[in-house]
């Protein structure tokens, strides 16, 4: 069922009156036409007139019997969902959220219009915690049967919902995980919220919550107890973040997890400043590192792809000593780039290209650091100093924001200043985009985000300097 075509452009001038007349005149022509009782509510509807919208469908109602009324009650549903549907579309998100309550009034159970109507509320910006509990998602997604839920609208809400951090959500999340029939594909999508927020929104702790729902499911998956040690760390969490390293280490069963494992021991102790449990630790985990040289493993897992780049940060910590250090340290450089091209796989930006450099120079920066940060202190006067006539340079900063320090020494020294989150192939194909001749990395080992976008080898010369 449709609106009648003669009504079609008076619905895009939004002329309802005229819709009403229309269909009052084909009520008194065909009036056991029931579908035409139904457009003309909605016209009432549309139009403000909720009373008289009401009413017309009662009229209709009334004189039927049970059975006669389970079928007009779909058809009737039918017609508002197509309506709302179109409203939306037309982003009228208040008209389609009216004719959605009025689905609701219809029939209570139905859960797909409820996470409709969810999704309204946050587009009204008027979305409050509540409302899940209002509206009984949770209770009715638990009694739905397989199937009787739009999956992708069920994800849809789901992000949405999961950038309001707090405990309704964390339930709502849950029982999505508990209804889904893929869920290990959910929780990939949910852990990607949960290191969101985490991170660039400063929320460790609905995280850790989250994480909770993960290790529920998969328990044995080593990927939910790393991210939930760093959950922990950000958070200060620090006892319980131990208990997750020592998780960790119990059920690593390869030189790499077990190099990962020690990494994060010795980190917490940095953290807590017990040098005497430092010195213990150190000794272990610089025998692991030359174990994992001499075996010479082709690359990392992936779940530690990213982080596995800053494994030997707190040997230099502990001893100035180049002659081994650096040896370990190459070798996990080594195994950090063949991991990252792996999982990037055969991309653009891999590509390589004839460069042809520029008359007046390319050089890129990338950091995170230039701010009131050490970094950020030191390489103010090489910015300072720069010899703009003859080179052009531009700064990728990577999950920083703009301070005012930023703007005095390097975004008013640059010709060009861009922002990125923790996309880092994103940040790539912007340098790859810019045909930058000379990448410098201000960060090293300070971020391994860095590190990771110098692995893909976008620019004919890189460089790295000054960092850790």
């Amino acid at each position: 069922m449709t609106w009648n075509t003669e009504v079609t452009q008076l619905l895009d001038e939004e002329n309802y009156a005229a819709i009403i007349d229309f269909y009052e005149v084909e009520i008194n022509k065909n009036p056991d036409n029931i579908s035409l009782y139904w457009y003309l509510g909605l016209a009432y509807l549309l139009s403000g007139q909720e009373a008289e919208a009401g009413t017309t469908w009662l009229a209709v109602f009334s004189e039927g019997d049970e059975n006669i009324i389970d079928v007009w009650t779909k058809e009737l549903i039918e017609v508002l969902e197509t309506e709302a549907q179109r409203q939306f579309t037309s982003k009228n998100y208040q008209l389609s959220w009216l004719i959605r309550q009025q689905i609701l009034e219809l029939d209570p159970t139905c859960v797909n219009n409820l996470l409709h109507l969810v999704k309204l509320e946050i587009r009204l910006k008027r979305y409050q915690r509540i409302i899940l509990q209002d509206l009984q998602i949770l209770e009715l997604l638990e009694q739905s049967e397989p199937n009787a839920v739009d999956l992708n609208l069920l994800l849809e809400i789901l992000k949405d919902v999961l950038k309001f951090p707090d405990f309704e959500s964390v339930d709502f999340a849950r029982a999505a995980v508990k209804y889904h029939p893929n869920k290990k594909a959910l929780i990939g999508e949910i852990n990607q919220i949960a290191n969101l927020m985490a991170y660039e929104e400063q929320y460790p702790l609905y995280a850790i919550d989250l994480n909770n729902i993960f290790l529920e499911y998969e328990p044995e998956n080593l990927l939910h107890y790393k991210q939930r040690f760093w959950y922990c760390t950000t958070a200060n969490k620090t006892d319980e973040a131990f208990e997750v390293a020592q998780e960790f280490q119990k059920r690593a069963n390869t030189i790499l997890l077990k190099v990962y494992a020690s990494y994060l021991l010795i980190h917490l102790e940095i953290i807590r400043s017990d040098w005497t449990a430092v010195m213990n630790l150190a000794a272990k985990h610089k025998e692991l590192l030359r174990q994992m040289a001499t075996e010479k493993p082709l690359v990392v897992p992936n779940f530690l792809t990213i982080e596995f780049i800053i494994v030997p940060y707190p040997l230099l910590y502990i001893q100035d000593d180049p002659g081994e250090n650096r040896a370990l340290i190459n070798e996990i450089s080594r195994l950090f780039q063949n991991s990252t091209r792996q999982v990037l796989g055969d991309q653009t930006i891999l590509k390589p290209e004839k460069h042809q450099p520029h008359e007046r120079l390319k050089i890129g920066y990338i950091a995170h650091t230039l701010k009131a940060h050490s970094v950020g202190w030191l390489s103010r006067w090489l910015f300072h100093y720069h010899n703009r006539q003859e080179f052009e340079i531009r700064i990728y900063l990577l999950n920083q924001s703009e301070q005012e320090f930023t703007k005095t020494w390097f975004t008013a020294n640059a010709d060009q200043v861009y922002y990125f989150n923790r996309d880092t192939t994103a940040l790539a194909k912007q340098i790859k985009t810019d045909e930058i001749d000379i990448l410098v990395d201000l960060d090293s080992l300070t971020l391994n985000l860095t590190c990771q976008v110098m692995s893909y080898k976008i620019a004919p010369i890189q460089v790295t300097w000054l960092g850790l």
